[in-house]
């Protein structure tokens, strides 16, 4: 009888220090009068109140501290577990005396004991932190979506050992015009979405980096699986596997099309503005009031007062210095009102070149 008072006082030892570091308890629920006839001290510090305090409880208190949104449905599992005489596990918010919410995984089996009738044995486990990190995943996983999205953005996962993708997020798939499931393939399957013109240069970069363990950063042309070129950066890099087992390339592919479709446009754009400009014998320039500096001038600005653009960029120094002498007040004055008064404004006045040449504009 020593011996098994000393076992079981043992057992009960170990049982205290693992609830204690781990994050779980276990109470005992007399069926027949529903009350709580032991709570260690892990389930009481789950639920917030002292073990003595719950002993005696009900099961129906117990069952006011879980969230009103999770009752219900708890409910239910606890009635058809008592049914049915079997075991259960269900998970649900603790709502304890402070207003603090824990979620917690509750197990319970029944025992039919001599003497003592039939009791419920229930195992609580604290799932608080495990389901703050995965709410934490989660968002963070949402918020890089969409950023993805929004980015025209897509990232993947290579491994290296295996020689094939393992991950393709769907935004890198769509760049593709594919989807994720067929993008599950090897680099040199995946060369075949490159522009023949690009093939070579890609796949080299990817036997460098994977070579070398360096990053990479490159652009080149997709072509899609409708037939169409996109133009995309490719950036990643090589991170070896923690345990040994190989290395693994991440990557994110951006698509660059509308960006390099925009620039064309303003290249095409601004080489029509400057042979208008050319023709017309006509200078633009751009003054930010708010630091007083001239911030840019067109080419054929400054070759009007025989200046190359730098010389005319900053304070405007340079190009009071070229108003004729008899007309610096009369301009400047027109200058200020005009910022004063918001509007456009339009005058004529002389400059002196630098070459000496005195010019109307």
């Amino acid at each position: 009888l020593r011996a098994a008072e000393e076992s079981l006082r043992l057992n009960r030892a170990a049982m205290a220090l693992a609830e204690e570091h781990a994050g779980f308890g276990h109470a005992v629920v007399d069926m027949r009068s529903r009350q709580f006839v032991e709570v260690s001290h892990g389930a009481a510090v789950i639920v917030g109140i002292e073990a003595d305090r719950l002993l005696g409880q009900t099961a129906h208190q117990f069952l006011a501290m879980i969230h009103p949104d999770d009752r219900d449905r708890v409910t239910q599992v606890y009635a058809a577990s008592e049914a049915s005489g079997q075991a259960y596990i269900v998970e649900f918010r603790i709502v304890r005396p402070d207003g603090a919410q824990r979620h917690v995984r509750d197990a319970g089996t029944y025992v039919d004991s001599a003497g003592r009738g039939r009791q419920l044995i229930v195992a609580l486990l604290d799932l608080t932190e495990v389901w703050e990190r995965e709410r934490g995943i989660r968002e963070n996983a949402t918020i890089l979506a969409t950023a993805q999205r929004i980015a025209d953005l897509g990232t993947y996962l290579y491994d290296d050992e295996l020689g094939t993708m393992v991950f393709v997020s769907p935004e890198f798939a769509a760049i593709h015009g594919l989807t994720p499931e067929q993008m599950i393939e090897s680099v040199d399957d995946w060369a075949r979405h490159v522009h023949p013109d690009d093939v070579e240069r890609v796949l080299a970069s990817h036997r460098q980096s994977q070579a070398q363990g360096a990053p990479y950063d490159m652009e080149y042309r997709l072509l899609r699986a409708d037939g169409e070129i996109r133009d995309v950066r490719e950036v990643g890099e090589v991170v070896p596997d923690p345990v040994g087992e190989g290395a693994r390339t991440i990557g994110a592919l951006i698509d660059l099309t509308k960006f390099r479709s925009v620039q064309r446009e303003l290249e095409e754009q601004r080489t029509i503005l400057s042979t208008a400009q050319r023709a017309a014998n006509l200078g633009t320039y751009v003054y930010d009031d708010t630091t007083d500096q001239t911030v840019y001038v067109s080419r054929e600005y400054a070759a009007i007062f025989g200046l190359e653009e730098a010389d005319l960029l900053g304070s405007l120094d340079a190009w009071s210095r070229r108003v004729h002498v008899d007309d610096l007040d009369r301009v400047l004055e027109e200058h200020q009102r005009s910022q004063q008064e918001s509007r456009l404004f339009e005058i004529e006045y002389r400059i002196t070149r630098a070459d000496g040449e005195i010019r109307d504009v």
